[in-house]
Order: structure tokens, then sequence, then C-alpha cells
């Protein structure tokens, strides 16, 4: 009879429950169990096409169970190559999530590492550009033991295998060899952090300034994954620092060394003549380590020369969280009331006041009251800085804390923005009953509506 039973239910359809989907994206092992032994599809989608295997990988560290959430969907029979409707597979999810320990898990259960997502992207161009070189070296190893391997010089340099390297350049595959995401040897010889490779590569008639399609040279690959020596390898080869990457950022080398807070880099690169001023749409190399909190990388820019009007470093920095910046950029000479406008359609316009209350950092607000910041400012839809306050609803504590500061500086507790609201009115709304209670207390006045 057990027999019989057992036979039963394995006979029984597959039955699609979303259930699975939340399980495996929570990594909740108990749940998925259960869920897989009540004959659950384990490749059950989402309206985006998803699977549970796609959403357990998704993610790195916050469930001490993924990798065996990941393993008993494996084990039940989930789709290791199933893609979704952007064309990415699991293995594509797990390069974009860094969770190297489910691309080792899935690449052991057969993930094929040559299959690309709609955007011609696959998950060794990924590891790239994230700049994990482990996790870019675990797919290498794999996809070099495929018959239909057709990049074997990249890969062989990012696993740092000499022999094969010279093996593969004897064969006649040339050292500027380019992959369909624009990767050359010399990319992986950067991101590896080997100046020897990058020797061997240049003489052998390799491009220093090769850029993917990114846009981001070899030296940008050094310089943000900090190889001191590898940036100094390539500028002795004459790589210029000009270029800028295409997409993130916009960073030129100098920018990505101090964006990622690569202190000796970015020295180097300045005494190696680097434009220490040079800018896109989002400012220069300061505002590039302001925006990390680099302050002593801010320091040397700064001693070097470098311009703080008009590059928003000062907003950077307040984004960025870090006060100790914000008040070295300030006695610098910062505008405290410099202001980001764009163009609609959504009337963008804001001063670095306005971009911490957003981030509800009492203390930068306070720095930038005591240099002067207009507390009454208002932005492109007529709001000030108070009702701005109003519409964050994530730290009532704090906020209560900077609506205090703001109106010991003189901030107009009832004054009216778009649509005639005020912050009380805007506090009510959006149920912070802590601020409207403190607003109440200051001399609110409740009787003034909206005109909506």
């Amino acid at each position: 009879m057990r027999e019989l039973m057992g036979l039963f239910s394995r006979s029984r359809p597959l039955l699609d429950d979303p259930r699975l989907l939340e399980a495996a994206k929570r990594a909740d092992v108990e749940a998925i169990r259960v869920l897989l032994d009540g004959r659950v599809n384990p490749d059950v989608r989402d309206p985006h096409r998803y699977t549970p295997l796609m959403r357990a990988v998704s993610k790195v560290s916050e469930y001490p169970d993924r990798g065996i959430a990941i393993d008993l969907l494996l084990a039940a029979g989930a789709e290791v190559n199933a893609v979704e409707q952007a064309g990415q597979t699991a293995l594509i999810h797990a390069a974009h999530a860094e969770n190297v320990d489910a691309v080792h898990r899935l690449l052991a259960a057969g993930a094929n590492v040559e299959l690309r997502a709609a955007n011609g992207r696959d998950a060794f161009h990924i590891a790239f550009d994230h700049g994990n070189l482990a996790m870019a070296q675990a797919l290498a190893k794999v996809e070099l033991e495929r018959s239909t391997c057709v990049r074997r010089l990249l890969l062989a340099v990012t696993m740092g295998n000499a022999t094969l390297v010279r093996q593969v350049l004897a064969e006649g595959e040339g050292p500027g060899a380019v992959d369909r995401s624009g990767l050359t040897p010399l990319h992986a010889a950067a991101l590896a952090g080997d100046p020897a490779m990058v020797d061997a590569l240049v003489s052998a008639g390799a491009w220093v300034d090769a850029s993917d399609f990114e846009g981001v040279t070899p030296l940008i690959h050094a310089a943000r994954a900090g190889h001191r020596e590898v940036v100094l390898k390539l500028v002795e080869h004459r790589a210029t620092t000009s270029p800028r990457m295409r997409t993130r950022y916009g960073d030129d080398a100098l920018s990505a060394a101090a964006r990622a807070g690569h202190g000796e880099i970015v020295c180097s690169l300045v005494a190696g003549g680097a434009d220490i001023n040079a800018t896109d749409r989002n400012g220069s190399a300061l505002t590039a380590a302001a925006s990390g909190g680099h302050e002593e990388i801010v320091g040397f820019l700064l001693e070097q020369g470098a311009a703080i009007k008009g590059v928003f470093a000062l907003h950077a920095a307040v984004s960025g969280g870090s006060a100790t910046t914000v008040k070295r950029l300030l006695a610098a000479g910062a505008d405290q009331d410099e202001g980001i406008e764009l163009p609609g359609p959504h009337l963008v316009s804001i001063t670095p006041l306005m971009n911490a209350v957003a981030g509800a950092a009492p203390t930068i607000v306070a720095l930038l009251i005591a240099a002067g910041a207009d507390v009454n400012a208002r932005d492109a839809r007529g709001d000030t800085v108070l009702i701005l306050l109003a519409e964050v609803t994530t730290e009532p504590v704090a906020q209560v804390e900077i609506a205090r500061i703001l109106l010991a500086a003189g901030a107009d507790i009832n004054a009216v923005g778009e649509h005639h609201r005020t912050a009380f009115y805007m506090a009510k709304q959006n149920k912070n009953a802590l601020l409207a209670e403190a607003l109440l207390q200051a001399g609110a006045d409740p009787g003034l509506l909206p005109d909506w």
C-alpha cells in the first residue's frame, strides 16, 4: 500500500504555488522543504518569469541558510539554465548579487557559463563589472573546459595561467582579442592585478588604451580595483588617463580610484599628470572622493588645487553621509547653498541642506546651518526645507531633532509650499505622529490646509 501511495504521489501533477518563490527569496529552508514535499513545481514562475532558484541566488548574506535553499531547489529538479523575461539565468542573477557561493553551486549543477542575457552580457562580464576576481576566475575555469570556448586568452589571463597564456599566443590568438563585451586580455590582467602579465601582453602588441563597450579601460579597471603596481605599469606603458566610463558614474581613472578610496593610486595618478579638475556630468575626482566620504583623499585633492566650485562635491559628501567630509569641504570654501537644478519632469532643485534633510542627517544639517545655509530656501515646487522634512517617513526621531534645529535657526513653521501644503499637514498625511506633535507644540497652525 505504501508503495502504491508513493507512486500516486509521484504521478500527481506539480502545483504552481507562488509561496515557493517567497520562501526561496527568504531562504526559508523549512518552508521550501514542506512545499517541495507537497509537489510544488520547483520552477514556478512569477510575472517576470523569475523562478525560485533565481530568487534564492539573488541575495548573499541576509539569511544563513541560502546555500541549503539553493541545494534543495536543485535537488528537486529546478532548471539551472532557465531564463526570465530579460534573458537572464540564475547564474547571471548570482553574478549580479556577487553571490560567489551560489555561483559555485550553480556551476557544479551544470549552469551554462556561455548563456547571455538579452543585453548580450553573460555572468563573466558582470563579474568584471563588479571587479570580483574570485567570481570571474570561477566562471573562467569552467568556460575554459568547454569545447565551444572562443575567448581562451582572456580567460587564461583571468586565471593567471602564464603557461596557457603562452600556449594560446603561440597558437595565434592575438593579444588584443576582443570578446563580445569589448573585454581584452589586458583588462583581465588589470583586474587580476598582474603587472608581469601587463608587460607580457603589451610587449606582444596589446593596445594599452583598449576600452570595453562601457568605456572602461584597463587603467580604470586597475584604478578602481586598487592595483597600484598595475596602474604604475600601465602609465609606464603610456596609458592615457582621460578616457571615461560611459555608464555608472562616468569616471576616469582618477575619479574611479578616488571613489573607491584608493589614496595611493590617486597620488600616483596625480603625480603622473592626470587632470585633477577633469569633470563630467557627475563632477570631478573631488566629487567622487566626497561621495565615498574619503576625507584624506578630499584633503589631498584640495591641497593639489582641486576646484571646489561647480562640481557639487558638497552635495556628494552630504549624500554619502560623511559629516567630517562635509566639514572639510565647508572649511575649504564650498558653497553651503550650491543648488542642483535639473529640468522636468521631476523639477529637481535642491540645496545641500535639503539633501541632508532628505537623508535625515541631523549632524550634517547643523553643520550646514552653522555655515550659513538658508533654512527657508525653496525647491522648484516651492516647498521649504521643513516641508521636505515632513515628506520623509523613515526616521521620525531624527526628523524631530532636525525640525528643532531648523526652527531654532529661523525656519518658518507655517510656510506654505506646493498646493498650499505645510510641514504640519504633510507630517499628518504621512502618519508621522512624532513629528506632527513636535511641530504642533512649536506653533504649527493646524488650520492651514492644502488647496487640492
